[in-house]
């Protein structure tokens, strides 16, 4: 009888390897596949999961490719499941608190980072999310302080130098920040978000023929690259033409403005500032086709109204003009108040 229950239990465990070695396998299979084929990686990692329900490190890798690919729900499940298997494994916890950062949920999101690096206290990629967390909830010297560690970890990681850019931009540390971005740049090889947030903080210092360059970077990179996004490039033109009106580029920065209504039509505040710079020209006309289109995009556009009736005023329509105003008051501007006190009584 003792013989059959051995023979028995040698039958299972021999099964119980089978599985765990044709699991593993599946596993690494998908670890290797190529990221656009994701869908055939969950496949295989789902099989890896049937044949071994307790493969905790399947549920994670699946959790990651659905995160990655927009399913934060999947993501989150396959993560509990996870944690449920094993306790004491820090991954679950870092890619569950990156997908409640991402999603907003900061404080559990937080809760997750503190919990693995409570069990891996020397894991540079959580500082780095726990320090970007602490500087999305404003706490801006714990977050710099986290990503300094992270950095010392691993320095060659462009997404650290730009989340302690942000950090330091948010302290007034702008040399600090431009220098952190500029590393990024160095590292990030052709990431056009780095060359905007370098021209943003460029402008905030007051080099506006700097910040174009970078806009201009940016829209390279994107033009060269397949993926590029007609309204991401679009809100770089407009950046772009923000900072050439300032310099006086009136040329280049209309130019800009039409080149963003082209990739996004319904870019109700690009009209509206294309409808300003022919108010600024005394295009009185022009301007107000341009603040119809913006007000057709967005009805409730108070200031559109409130400037297509300053140019109507300009060209002696004064019963169109006050009733413009009007309604852009009504909508909440009252930057014409004083204009509208003394000439539409």
């Amino acid at each position: 009888m003792m013989k059959k229950i051995f023979l028995l239990l040698l039958c299972i465990s021999s099964l119980y390897t089978a599985n765990s070695q044709e699991a593993l396998k599946l596993y690494n299979r998908a670890d290797k596949r190529d990221t656009g084929d994701y869908q055939a990686a969950i496949a295989e990692l789902t099989q890896a999961i049937v044949i071994s329900p307790t493969f905790a490190r399947a549920y994670v890798r699946r959790a990651w490719i659905e995160a990655q690919h927009g399913d934060m729900e999947a993501g989150l499940n396959d993560l509990n499941k996870a944690i449920e298997l094993d306790t004491l494994n820090p991954d679950p916890y870092r890619i569950r608190s990156e997908i409640k950062k991402s999603t907003g949920d900061l404080k559990p999101a937080l809760d997750d980072i503190n919990r693995a690096l409570g069990i891996d206290p020397t894991n540079s990629d959580a500082y780095a999310i726990r320090g970007a967390i602490e500087i999305k909830l404003k706490d801006f010297a714990a977050g710099i302080k986290d990503l300094n560690t992270a950095i010392a970890g691993k320095p060659d990681v462009a997404e650290y130098y730009k989340d302690r850019a942000m950090g330091k931009s948010y302290t007034l540390d702008l040399s600090g920040a431009i220098t952190d971005i500029s590393t990024a740049i160095k590292l990030s090889h052709g990431d056009p978000s780095v060359y905007v947030l370098r021209g943003l903080l460029k402008e905030a210092a007051g080099d506006y023929s700097a910040s174009i360059n970078d806009y201009t970077s940016a829209i390279n990179v994107l033009q060269a690259s397949p993926l590029g996004n007609a309204q991401e490039m679009a809100g770089i033109y407009y950046l772009r033409a923000c900072a050439e009106d300032i310099m006086k580029l009136r040329d280049a920065a209309k130019k800009d403005l039409q080149r963003t209504v082209e990739l996004d039509p319904k870019s109700a505040t690009t009209y509206y500032r294309l409808g300003q710079m022919e108010l600024d020209h005394q295009n009185f006309k022009g301007a107000i086709a341009y603040f119809d289109k913006a007000i057709q995009i967005e009805p409730k556009y108070a200031e559109a109204y409130s400037y297509k009736g300053n140019a109507e005023m300009r060209m002696n329509k004064k019963k169109e003009g006050c009733a413009d105003m009007q309604k852009g008051k009504s909508l909440g501007n009252h930057s014409l108040d004083h204009y509208m006190e003394y000439n539409c009584k």
